[in-house]
């Protein structure tokens, strides 16, 4: 089958397997068999064979390429690869071919299709080794071929299928995300106009009216948070944040936030951070906070007497992370046996009927759950039916390149202190925290017990440094207590100090007149303790009168102390109202435009430095926040940069980042408190920015 038309006849002088009938004329006995089997492997080889010369075109192939690409073994002789390979696949293959025809390389593999004869593509996986003559000359290449057709095809609906994946997720996402925009629009207006509402003159029916709208608002909210957040991580979108963190701030900071609800049901609430745990760690504030609320919440809702105490200490301890673990303890109903498998399950409940008496979506602690994964912990509890729960997981906190202690102990350690409140809770809390401040603190029950105590330590001439009383206690509250002290001659010039919840504050006057010389609010945080103790400390040493304020802190912000001329471009009219009368409540002035090009339009009416600051709603019609944005940065240059805040329904994840990379300078998520409002405007005013600077 050798083309004996080739050139100069080459090609039947090194035929690789010449005819049979060719061979018996040289051969005889053992070597014409083992050229037979040698003929017989390659004709009817499992996969193609061919043999190639060096211009391309087949010498000899093989059953099982004819059967590959349609064609029967004449018709192959009579002409080159080049002729049945795919265009798209021809340079490389010959690219290939040159390098070996040049000595390069010996052999060479690759992917790519024959056309069949019927005219569909056949892909094969080819390998190629070149063969020469004794003084290095190529003669011809030898060619296996294997057909991939069926794993390319497997490999392309893989593929398909997995865009087809990625562009649900990425529809999911927008969706996701225009109903997180959709959603809060409407709730920022609600939640911004109940609180302007509730600052004005209302009669007690219109004020409770009013209140219930904020509060019922605020849960729709916290319902709605809990489904965006579980469907950003059922698809795959919620990432963690990882910077420094103070795990006693974020632990105060949660039982800060809840004291009140926890107030309202006569429940005690406390916390306690133990004193191996570092001060500063490396993790997500936010989502660790998001679970201990979560827990705790949970533990309000479901204890009707008792108290709710958060403890956390360290599970394991190695060079570059700690595995913190956070117990949430309470008094509740508790929960039964059966019900515990599904609590962390999606839109699961441990009492599922429609006569049950506590409500929430059944979402809570399925994010938690998922929160907790993603932290490198895990979840769990213990309940006993009737006397309470215990929620607890564990997060993994990268160490800090520097742990870094705090001075709030400065001039505090080696006191001796005495607390008084009738919350066994409440008590534990303190004196933990004063221990963590150097402080030796005792503790009493009442009012009765607690003088005791005062005067046992004058027997033994261990006298006190100071007393922190509770305002609220059967029998004798903590303003007759301090009346008692203060009667006592021996005792009279001990430095008394209030512990009180937010709404039983009595009035600075009376608290003044029976001697108390400061006050702490419910539940106190470690920094606030450290710092009222020091004063009260260093007043009594310097030998002169307290004069520590009792007056309550102001329900809002103070004014802003800067007046800022600040230009809103938001397009919901409900929504403009709601910026405009915050804003005047801060004391700043507001112009309100409903579009990014209304906004550029002011801009240059006002000759380019008219505006201090620019609120930037994100989603608006005709020209968005985002292309608002990058021309007003285009149009600045380097001669002047006018602060653009976000304040924006957008609250997803990585909206804040794209928010940046706009050319926005921070971003604020609806609904809009006044008071990070307040706080934001404060960073970004120029005056501050500018002394800041200089």
């Amino acid at each position: 089958m050798v083309r004996e038309d080739s050139a100069d006849g080459a090609r039947a002088s090194h035929d690789p397997a010449p005819s049979p009938a060719g061979r018996a004329t040289r051969a005889s006995g053992d070597e014409g068999d083992r050229y037979a089997a040698i003929k017989a492997a390659f004709d009817f080889a499992a996969i193609g064979m061919a043999v190639v010369g060096a211009d391309g075109r087949f010498l000899r192939v093989n059953r099982a390429l004819c059967e590959m690409v349609g064609r029967d073994e004449d018709e192959l002789l009579g002409t080159d690869f080049q002729h049945i390979t795919h265009p798209d696949d021809l340079e490389a293959d010959l690219a290939e071919l040159r390098r070996a025809l040049a000595g390069e390389i010996d052999s060479y593999e690759m992917e790519k299709r024959y056309f069949h004869r019927r005219g569909h593509v056949v892909w094969v996986l080819l390998g190629v080794q070149i063969v020469r003559d004794l003084a290095g000359r190529p003669l011809y290449f030898v060619s296996q071929i294997q057909d991939i057709s069926e794993r390319k095809r497997v490999e392309e609906e893989l593929r398909l299928a997995k865009e087809a994946a990625e562009a649900a997720s990425r529809a999911k996402g927008d969706f996701l995300a225009q109903m997180s925009h959709e959603i809060r629009t409407p709730i920022n207006g609600v939640i911004g106009m109940t609180s302007l509402l509730l600052e004005t003159d209302l009669s007690p029916d219109q004020r409770d009216y009013a209140q219930t709208v904020r509060e019922s608002a605020a849960t729709l909210l916290t319902i709605i948070n809990d489904i965006l957040d579980f469907s950003k991580i059922e698809a795959g979108k919620l990432d963690l944040e990882v910077i420094d963190l103070d795990v006693r701030s974020v632990v105060n900071g949660v039982v800060q936030l809840l004291a009140e609800k926890a107030r309202a049901k006569d429940v005690g609430l406390a916390a306690s951070v133990g004193f191996d745990v570092p001060r500063t760690l490396r993790g997500d504030p936010v989502r660790l906070r998001q679970v201990l609320t979560n827990l705790v919440d949970n533990a309000i809702k479901f204890t009707a007497h008792g108290d709710v105490r958060v403890q956390v200490g360290v599970a394991s301890d190695a060079r570059e992370a700690v595995v913190l673990r956070f117990d949430v303890r309470d008094t509740g109903i508790g929960i039964p046996e059966q019900a515990r498998d599904r609590l962390f399950q999606a839109f699961s409940q441990a009492d599922g009927s429609t006569t049950r008496k506590y409500g929430g979506t059944g979402l809570g602690l399925a994010i938690s759950r998922r929160l907790t994964e993603l932290m490198g912990g895990e979840i769990g509890l213990d309940s006993e039916l009737g006397k309470g729960s215990t929620f607890w997981f564990t997060a993994r906190l990268a160490r800090t390149v520097a742990e870094t202690a705090g001075a709030a102990a400065d001039g505090l350690p080696g006191l001796r202190a005495l607390v008084v409140d009738d919350s066994p809770t409440v008590r534990m809390d303190l004196v933990a925290k004063l221990a963590n401040l150097g402080i030796a603190a005792r503790s009493a029950p009442d009012g009765e017990s607690a003088l005791a105590r005062l005067r046992e330590a004058l027997a033994r001439d261990e006298c006190y440094d100071l007393a922190i009383l509770d305002l609220q206690m059967p029998g004798m509250d903590g303003i007759e207590l301090a009346r008692r002290i203060r009667s006592e001659s021996e005792l009279a010039s001990l430095p008394l100090v209030l512990h009180t919840g937010f709404s039983e504050r009595c009035h600075a006057e009376e608290a003044r007149a029976a001697g108390i010389s400061a006050y702490l609010l419910k539940p106190v945080q470690p920094a606030d303790l450290a710092a009222c103790l020091r004063k009260v400390v260093r007043a009594r040493s310097g030998g002169g009168e307290v004069r520590q304020l009792l007056a309550a802190p102001p329900l809002r912000p103070a004014p802003a102390r800067d007046s800022l001329r600040i230009l809103v471009a938001e397009d919901n009219p409900v929504n403009q109202k709601v910026a405009r009368h915050m804003l005047e409540r801060l004391g700043h002035t507001a112009d309100i435009v409903a579009s990014g090009r209304e906004a550029l339009l002011a801009l240059e009416s006002s000759h380019g430095g008219g505006y201090d600051l620019i609120l930037m709603d994100c989603q608006m019609p005709d020209m968005d926040g985002f292309a608002t944005t990058r021309e007003i940065r285009r149009r600045e240059g380097d001669r002047q940069h006018t602060p653009i805040i976000a304040m924006t329904a957008y609250a997803m994840q990585g909206d804040r980042e794209r928010c940046l990379a706009a050319g926005m300078d921070d971003y604020i998520a609806k609904p809009v408190k006044p008071d990070t409002l307040d706080s934001i405007l404060r960073v970004w005013s120029p005056r501050r920015l500018a002394a800041s600077n200089g």
